[in-house]
């Protein structure tokens, strides 16, 4: 879960096919499942949510 905002939106574009400003909302988890990161882009800039 080291990833920012910049290296996550370009793996959910990879993996999605969608474009990250397109206002859906990404989550991602780490491997033992015990955290998530979800990333969406509001109006003019990313939010990252970190749980």
């Amino acid at each position: 879960m080291r990833r920012g905002f910049d290296r996550l939106s370009e793996q959910a574009q990879q993996v999605t096919r969608k474009h990250p400003q397109s206002g859906h909302l990404f989550v991602f988890r780490s491997r033992r499942g015990e955290r998530l990161k979800a990333l969406y882009w509001d109006k003019d800039s990313y939010v990252l949510w970190y749980k």
